[in-house]
């Protein structure tokens, strides 16, 4: 039960896909990761926008870089949710957004399109509240603009992105 709108301002949920890391896990979608939660958030208040207080994604199990995409494009249709905090830690597995090149351009992708692709508005990525800036440059790990971005958003905080919808 929530308290009531005197005490609760935000709904949040989180969600990791451990992939086939632990032998009691398997690869899970963001679609099943997120959308019976989601619909119980719904029910609970659903005047409330909802927040993913933490996600990740393991790399072992499938493509970490079509899953970061998958989640960009599921969250994108959910009218409700207004942003996610990426988990950025080499913990139990490497959940980092730059655990490989390919996840981090898949990232920096998904969010330009996600920034851009709205006609009346855009909805996308901020890191700590404003816009990396973009850059031509070549970064230290080989990546340009978008991509640069994202390596350059883990510095912004240390426990995560924070990435949320754009106002119109």
């Amino acid at each position: 039960m929530v308290p009531g709108d005197d005490y609760v301002d935000v709904l949040g949920v989180d969600g990791y896909n451990w992939g086939v890391r632990l032998t009691s896990t398997r690869w899970t979608e963001p679609e099943e990761l997120f959308g019976a939660a989601l619909e119980e958030l719904r029910a609970l208040a659903p005047a409330k926008p909802i927040l993913v207080t933490e996600v990740g994604c393991a790399e072992s199990g499938g493509s970490k870089a079509n899953w970061v995409r998958r989640l960009i494009e599921y969250l994108d249709r959910q009218h409700d949710v207004i942003g996610f905090v990426w988990f950025e830690h080499d913990k139990e597995t490497d959940w980092r957004i730059t655990s490989s090149p390919s996840s981090a351009r898949a990232m920096a992708d998904a969010l330009a399109r996600s920034r851009g692709g709205r006609a009346g508005g855009s909805r996308g990525g901020r890191a700590g509240g404003s816009r990396p800036e973009r850059d031509s440059a070549v970064d230290g790990d080989g990546l340009r603009g978008d991509e640069a971005a994202v390596v350059r958003q883990q510095q912004c905080g240390e426990r995560g992105h924070v990435v949320r919808r754009a106002e119109a």
